[in-house]
C-alpha cells in the first residue's frame, strides 16, 4: 500500500452518465446492451433498500453472477450502500449453498424458483441451520405451490417481484405477507417506479384485462447501446419503456404476468399465456423444469407442446400432465404432448431460452 502513491482524485459522477453496459438474456432474440446510469442504479437500489428493509447488517449470498443485473442492481449494491455483508461465489451449488448460509449466518437470498427447489429437496436440508435467513427474494418466474410450502415449513416466505435489464431490474415486488393473499402476482410497483398496462393502441385497460405491461421511472435504462432504432422503439412518446411482456392489473393494483408478448400461442383464435399453464405443471411432483411453447397444428393452427424436466426416478407423461391441468384450464391450453428432457437450455441467470426449444422442436408437429 505504501508503494501504490496517492490516491486518484475523487470523480463526481453526473446522474445522467453511463454506468454499466449489462446485456439483456436474449431469451427470445439476439442480447442487447442496456446502458445504466448513476441513476438508474441508484433508484434501484434506493428501491430495494425500502422495499426489502435492508439494514446495515444484513449478509447477502451472492449465488448469482453480478454481471446479471439482478444480483447487481438489487442484490451487491443495495447491500453495499447500506453498509452491509457480501458473501461472493463463482457459482451455485445447493450444498455448499446450505453450508454457507449456516456458516456466515445469511440473512438474504435472491435466485429463481430453481435455485429454492434444489435446495429444498438438497439431502442437508432438513439438518442445515438457516434460521438467520429472513429475506428470499424470486425473480423469472413464480414459485410453484410445493417450493413456497417447502420453505413456510421453515418458517420463511418469499418476495416475488418482476422486472428486467432496461429497468436496472426492478419494476415490482410482493411483499411476503402477501404471497399467499395475491398467489401468482408479482406485486406493486416500487416506491419510485411506475407500471401500467395498455392496450395495442397504448391505451390504459380495465382491471383484469391482459396488455403490454409498461414502466417508467428513475431506474429505466437510457437506452440500447449502439442501437438507436431499437431505443426508439422500446419506449413510447411520453417516455414508458414497453417491456414486451403481457400482463394484468387486479382491482387492488396487483400485477399478474402472462408472459411474453413473443410467447403467446395463439390455438385455434383463443390467446394461450404459456405462464399460466407453466405455474400448475411446476406444481406436479418430481417436475424440476417446465416451458411451454406453441406448434405447429393443421387444425387448430398452433398447439401448446410441454417441454419438462423431472427428478431422477420420476415419471410424468402426457396423461399425467393433462390430467392435472384438466378442470383448473380450458381444454384447449391443456398440451397435446408432452416431452421429457435431460435439461432445458437456459442462461446464466437461469431463465428458460424458449427460441431454442421453439427451433428445437417448433419445426414440425411432433
Amino acid at each position: 500500500m505504501d508503494a501504490a502513491g496517492p490516491a486518484p482524485a475523487l470523480v463526481i459522477a453526473e446522474p445522467d452518465a453511463p454506468a454499466a453496459v449489462v446485456y439483456t438474456s436474449g431469451t427470445t432474440g439476439r442480447p442487447k446492451g442496456a446502458v445504466l446510469t448513476h441513476e438508474n442504479l441508484t433508484a434501484v437500489a434506493v428501491n430495494t433498500i425500502i422495499d426489502y428493509d435492508v439494514v446495515s447488517d444484513d449478509v447477502a449470498l451472492m449465488i448469482s453472477p453480478l454481471f446479471h443485473v439482478a444480483s447487481l442492481g438489487m442484490g451487491a449494491l443495495p447491500v453495499v450502500l447500506k453498509g452491509g455483508t457480501l458473501v461472493l461465489e463463482k457459482g451455485f451449488e445447493a450444498g455448499r449453498a446450505l453450508d454457507l448460509v449456516e456458516q456466515h449466518r445469511v440473512t438474504m437470498i435472491s435466485g429463481v424458483p430453481t435455485t429454492f427447489q434444489l435446495m429444498a429437496d438438497h439431502p442437508s436440508w432438513a439438518s442445515t441451520d438457516i434460521s438467520s435467513l429472513h429475506t428470499l427474494t424470486c425473480g423469472g418466474s413464480a414459485v410453484p405451490d410445493r417450493i413456497l410450502r417447502a420453505w413456510e415449513e421453515r418458517g420463511l416466505s418469499f418476495s416475488q417481484g418482476y422486472g428486467m435489464t432496461e429497468t436496472s431490474p426492478g419494476a415490482t415486488s410482493l411483499a411476503p405477507h402477501m404471497t399467499r393473499a395475491k398467489q401468482g402476482s408479482v406485486g406493486l410497483p416500487h416506491f419510485f417506479t411506475e407500471v401500467r398496462v395498455v392496450d395495442d393502441e397504448g391505451r390504459p385497460v380495465p382491471a383484469g384485462t391482459v396488455g403490454e405491461i409498461h414502466v417508467t421511472g428513475p431506474n429505466v435504462f437510457a437506452g440500447y447501446l449502439g442501437l438507436d432504432e431499437a431505443t426508439r422503439a422500446a419506449k413510447t412518446d411520453d417516455g414508458w419503456f414497453r417491456s414486451g411482456d403481457l400482463g394484468y392489473l387486479d382491482a387492488d393494483g396487483y400485477l399478474y404476468i402472462c408472459g411474453r408478448s413473443k410467447d403467446m400461442i395463439i390455438s385455434g383464435g383463443e390467446n394461450i399465456y404459456p405462464a399460466e399453464v407453466e405455474a400448475l405443471i411446476a406444481d406436479i411432483p418430481g417436475v424440476t423444469g417446465v416451458a411451454v411453447i406453441g406448434i405447429p397444428d393443421d387444425r387448430w393452427g398452433e398447439v401448446p407442446l410441454a417441454v419438462l424436466t423431472v427428478s431422477q426416478g420420476t415419471t410424468v407423461d402426457t396423461a399425467a400432465v393433462r390430467a392435472h391441468l384438466d378442470g383448473q384450464v380450458a381444454r384447449y391450453k391443456l398440451p397435446k404432448d408432452v416431452v421429457v428432457v435431460e435439461a432445458l437450455p437456459r442462461t446464466a441467470s437461469g431463465k428458460i431460452v424458449k427460441a431454442e426449444l421453439r427451433e428445437r422442436f417448433g419445426a414440425s408437429p411432433i
